[in-house]
């Protein structure tokens, strides 16, 4: 998946284990180009697909749920800019309490 923007919401930039979970979020996007959103679970033990392959759900070793969702993959970064909105798709990283 190719975005525009990569953005973190102060929550998630300042939870532990965050950095990890970037980085394999954007394995799992990369890897699976229909999955529009990566959700870190610390409940579980092995990683999973869901909702009709758009969803990963993978391990975290934090306390809480975070996200890393895309906003505006329908359209490709030349139509949206071709539209004025040059900051589309958006990849946008962030803990359950900010979902």
């Amino acid at each position: 998946m190719r975005v525009s923007t990569i953005v973190a919401t102060p929550g998630f930039l300042n939870l532990d284990g965050s950095e990890p979970f970037t980085h394999r979020a954007m394995q799992v996007l990369e890897a699976m180009l229909e999955v529009d959103c990566v959700v870190g679970d610390p409940t579980l033990r092995f990683s999973r697909v869901e909702d009709d392959n758009r969803t990963a759900r993978i391990p975290f070793a934090g306390t809480e749920r975070v996200y890393a969702k895309i906003d505006g993959a329908e359209h490709t970064p030349e139509e949206w800019a071709a539209q004025g909105h040059p900051e589309y798709p958006i990849l946008t990283f962030l803990v359950a309490t900010e979902h």
